[in-house]
């Protein structure tokens, strides 16, 4: 970090600010498509940002800017104090002054500046090939797409403290299309990893175009109430709609279907849902956005709302401790969450099926964002599968919807398998097998 923010926090406390942080981040970037057998994008980049926060008049306000030189800095204190000035509710906690001790785990360095373009090409190419090669229905507009990052990050505030991270990540991403007669199919797969050479790329390919060339073939199903297994990367993309319920904002709006249910069942026994920030995933971190250590809970432990997610703010205000899920966004401080675990089974995923003589495997689902109404947690959207008959999966299945509630639907888990989803999902989970839901068909 080459910029020196001494001057800026002299000049903002001489300016009457009470308080003050920053966030400093600084990522270089690097991705590209491969289509058609050539490089069809291809783009390098670096930006760095600054996130200030200050307490002024008793009241907190948040800046963000892409200049922070020296030059810049009384524009950045200006700005904090007009931002003040149009907020009337005063802070009761302030900014966080730091722990004593903070647990931090060493992240394998980057690899990434070892590896050329060159080589990176080769593999989007190689990969390419290798789907067009496995059936003559894959189409030639196989797509591969390449990205990485390596970032840079610092926390500072006016009591001294700074906390620094740097972290790296990459991925490859490939979009298979098939053809057969007038019916079109793709299917979508993602590698990601901290490192290059951490990335498990040899069947990428082909087990893509295995799934698209399974989707051919497929039929409705009549709608009704059938057991249903929810793949895991669906799965994770349902649970964060149900950790966000467990927010302290929420919950002082009471526009949360998890209101007044702490302490009580709001999933199956199966079911411990935590939070695990200092796993070193892809969504690693060890403080929040108010610098505060991160802390992992279980936010549902054995299917009982063991926790709400706070910041500091909302917990003084509810008599509770902060959870350090305090997140800088939109000009204040709010609530997020990351790294998010559902404990998983022991079962294989044929094991868990076996049961089941009549059932639905959900694949995929569409419109996941206006279907879910996060005020009551009831869903409905497009989705995928296959049809399950006496513990096998059999037809694949296309316009069927999913509908259900979140809360009925973690109520109903029966079991769970031991396949936790890879990196890139949006909560590290297993398949999962509901006891029934509303599929709907023809």
């Amino acid at each position: 970090m080459k910029t020196n923010f001494k001057n800026l926090f002299a000049l903002a406390l001489s300016e009457g600010i009470e308080q003050l942080q920053i966030q400093y981040s600084k990522v270089d970037r690097l991705s590209f498509q491969y289509f058609k057998g050539e490089i069809d994008s291809y783009k390098a980049s670096t930006g760095a940002g600054l996130l200030v926060t200050g307490l002024y008049q008793g009241k907190i306000c948040c800046y963000s800017t892409e200049k922070f030189d020296k030059e810049d800095f009384p524009s950045i204190v200006a700005a904090l104090k007009e931002g003040a000035t149009y907020k009337s509710e005063v802070s009761k906690v302030g900014l966080y002054e730091g722990a004593k001790r903070y647990r931090k785990k060493k992240l394998p360095a980057s690899d990434l500046g070892l590896h050329e373009a060159s080589e990176k090409i080769a593999i989007a190419k190689k990969l390419a090939e290798q789907a067009l090669a496995y059936d003559p229905r894959i189409e030639e507009t196989v797509q591969v797409i390449y990205g990485e990052a390596q970032r840079e990050e610092a926390f500072e505030n006016w009591k001294g403290l700074k906390l620094k991270e740097t972290s790296s990540s990459c991925y490859y991403g490939i979009d298979v299309p098939a053809r057969e007669g007038d019916v079109t199919k793709d299917a979508f797969n993602i590698e990601m990893g901290r490192r290059f050479d951490e990335l498990k790329l040899d069947d990428l390919a082909v087990r893509t175009a295995k799934e698209v060339l399974a989707k051919f073939g497929a039929t409705s199903i009549k709608s009704g109430n059938y057991p249903t297994v929810i793949k895991n990367d669906v799965f994770s993309s349902l649970i964060p709609y149900f950790i966000s319920a467990a927010s302290a904002e929420r919950l002082k709006r009471k526009t949360t279907f998890l209101l007044d249910k702490l302490g009580t069942k709001v999933a199956s026994s199966k079911i411990t849902i935590s939070e695990k920030p200092l796993e070193p995933t892809l969504s690693y971190y060890y403080h929040d956005d108010e610098g505060y250590p991160a802390v992992t809970k279980d936010i549902v432990k054995r299917g009982v709302l063991n926790t709400y997610l706070y910041n500091r703010e909302l917990a003084a205000e509810m008599g509770k401790e902060t959870t350090g899920n305090g997140s800088i966004g939109v000009g204040k401080i709010g609530i997020n969450f990351n790294n998010i675990f559902v404990k998983p089974g022991k079962k294989t995923f044929d094991e868990m099926i076996s049961p089941i003589k009549k059932g639905v495997y959900i694949t995929d689902i569409q419109g996941l964002g206006t279907g879910m109404n996060d005020t009551s947690g009831d869903f409905s959207c497009q989705a995928e599968g296959f049809l399950i008959e006496d513990g096998k999966l059999t037809k694949p299945l296309t316009l069927i919807t999913l509908g259900g509630n979140l809360v009925d639907m973690l109520t109903n888990v029966k079991d769970l398998d031991n396949n936790l989803s890879k990196e890139g999902s949006d909560a590290y989970v297993p398949d999962v097998y509901v006891k029934k839901m509303a599929i709907g068909g023809i």
